[in-house]
């Protein structure tokens, strides 16, 4: 069965690829609202690129043991775990009183996005490969969605 057939698989794709939309667009967001923020908060130069560098960084650095991470104890566990973790850095980032709140939860929020963004991509590729070729996934040993529980 294509993914495309199913209601509940279409849900499952749009809620991933807009978790996955929303971290990356997080990061443009924060480009625009640099200058009042750095005003605002009397950050120097140094913290406001530690603030916009820093999710990039952690982001990055997130994203291939976050996916190691989600083949071996579930996509679906280290996906709402991402999701939870951005939330909570971005309400502590909003509220954040100084440049060294900001920058420690901009760090935080980057590594969640690098979590979330992670499972969003092995699990679109493992859809991918099982709805276009659906022997490939054995004979690759790819995790396959049909066979994995956790990555329903």
């Amino acid at each position: 069965m294509l993914p495309g057939e199913d209601r509940a698989a279409r849900r499952t794709l749009l809620v991933c690829l807009a978790a996955g939309a929303t971290t990356l667009l997080d990061q443009a967001v924060l480009n625009i609202a640099v200058p009042s923020m750095r005003q605002s908060l009397g950050a120097g130069a140094g913290d406001v690129q530690w603030i916009v560098a820093g999710y990039s960084l952690a982001f990055g650095l997130a994203l291939v043991p976050g996916g190691s991470l989600g083949d071996a104890y579930g996509r679906k566990r280290f996906f709402l775990l991402g999701v939870a973790a951005f939330l909570l850095a971005g309400t502590a980032a909003a509220t954040g009183r100084g440049p060294g709140t900001l920058i420690a939860a901009r760090l935080v929020q980057g590594a969640a996005a690098g979590l979330v963004n992670s499972q969003v991509t092995s699990l679109r590729v493992s859809v991918q490969a099982c709805s276009r070729w659906p022997w490939c996934c054995h004979a690759c040993a790819l995790p396959c969605p049909n066979d994995n529980p956790h990555a329903r």
